[in-house]
């Protein structure tokens, strides 16, 4: 039996994971580090969505310290 999958893609993965509706359980790390510029990736690529109410709503988070960075753990509603 097969509890659980995790998904460690790059954004489109992420996307196509999201619209199938597998998704229960999400991940962020936030680190004292600041990325970016023109070329820089969203986590989740893919049409998004016209308005905020039709966005992927979350509950949590829980958060875990790893040194510096932390790990938010959401569910999805």
């Amino acid at each position: 039996k097969i509890d659980s999958v995790l998904v460690e893609g790059g954004a489109d993965i992420n996307d196509s994971v999201i619209q199938a509706g597998a998704v229960n359980k999400v991940y962020a790390f936030i680190a004292p580090k600041i990325f970016g510029g023109r070329q820089a990736r969203s986590p989740v690529e893919g049409e998004g969505v016209d308005k905020i109410s039709d966005a992927l709503l979350l509950n949590g988070p829980e958060i875990t310290r790893f040194g510096e960075d932390l790990l938010l753990e959401y569910k999805v509603r």
